[in-house]
């Protein structure tokens, strides 16, 4: 099965890079005005486990991405996030973005559509 098939099937999926995590809610796909968000100012120390807690607070998560060093696997302190409905995505960011102070950091989170995302 190609990576693509298992990420599509909710799996696991381990790029040597990162890991994207699909909720396995069976709520199928996002809705087609979904937004795919970069979030910094992560402790470096949460894995997806944490990100998901703080993220699904606000709406279902289809996908969670936190970015990791290529060689040692530790976090770099960011993630991408994709809810199924963009209004969790809107939420979220106007409840974080320079607002939130994450537990072992000293600025707030950084909460904006990823830069392949369309942001108008």
């Amino acid at each position: 099965m190609s990576a693509a098939v298992q990420a599509l099937n909710g799996a696991l999926v381990g790029n040597g890079h990162s890991s994207v995590v699909d909720d396995g809610q069976g709520l199928g796909e996002p809705d087609a005005d979904t937004i795919k968000m970069f979030v910094g100012q992560i402790p470096r120390s949460w894995g997806e486990d944490q990100c998901r807690q703080l993220f699904e607070q606000y709406g279902p998560v289809h996908q969670l991405n936190v970015l990791r060093d290529k060689t040692t696997q530790t976090s770099k302190g960011c993630c991408f996030v994709t809810f199924y409905h963009r209004k969790d995505a809107i939420g979220a960011q106007s409840a974080l973005h320079n607002i939130k102070v994450l537990p072992q950091m000293h600025h707030a989170v950084q909460m904006k559509p990823a830069d392949s995302e369309n942001r108008n």
